[in-house]
């Protein structure tokens, strides 16, 4: 965007033929996205998929939702788009700040399994530290997923610039810990505490 000289990507088309870099550019703020593939060329236009060929799309008539747009997240999450979007900023800022915590202690135990595997057993693979270490990676791709689709949400609210919550705040996640532990139902969470796999943690 900086070296195209864009500042407002809303008035400007996104072109690309992958469906990961159109989701991409919708979370950093783009409202008009071309797809190519297969079928030809797909315009994303206040929603509404149009393909080369068609009549030009009436103003008039145009949805300019862009939660019409459908997202297909590649794993199960425990919330939609659109369920997100109802949600409070302080709330989902604050889940924002659990899944970067989470993640880093994800992290941090990938680097310490495969430490610990190379130190006591170089050249080999030991079946159980390969099967932790498969789990946590779908782990962390589903809550960097997760991260995508709640800042797509922050957007949608009017919080275009979320940059600074990349890094979380170590008292803001801390914060989110306690009230989940203390009962608290988290983004997407059944009362019966029936959530996701959080992963392995050491």
């Amino acid at each position: 965007m900086k070296q195209a000289g864009v500042s407002d990507p809303s008035k400007c088309y996104f072109v690309d033929d992958n469906r990961g870099n159109i989701d991409g550019a919708i979370a950093q703020g783009w409202r008009k996205c071309v797809h190519f593939c297969e079928k030809g060329l797909e315009a994303m236009e206040g929603g509404i998929m149009k393909q080369i060929g068609d009549e030009p799309l009436d103003p008039e008539k145009t949805n300019d939702n862009p939660l019409e747009m459908e997202y297909h997240p590649r794993y199960a999450q425990p919330f939609t788009l659109a369920e997100a979007v109802g949600l409070d900023v302080s709330v989902i800022t604050d889940e924002i700040a659990r899944l970067h915590n989470s993640l880093k202690h994800l992290q941090e135990t990938q680097k310490m399994l495969r430490e610990y595997q190379s130190a006591e057993a170089p050249g080999t693979v030991d079946p159980e530290i390969r099967k932790a270490l498969d789990e946590n990676e779908v782990v962390i791709g589903s809550q960097t997923e997760r991260i995508s689709i709640l800042k797509m949400a922050l957007a949608e609210k009017g919080v275009v610039d979320s940059s600074h919550y990349d890094i979380p705040d170590p008292t803001s996640a801390h914060t989110t810990e306690n009230s989940a532990s203390h009962g608290n139902t988290r983004i997407g969470e059944h009362e019966e505490g029936e959530n996701e796999d959080e992963g392995l943690h050491l």
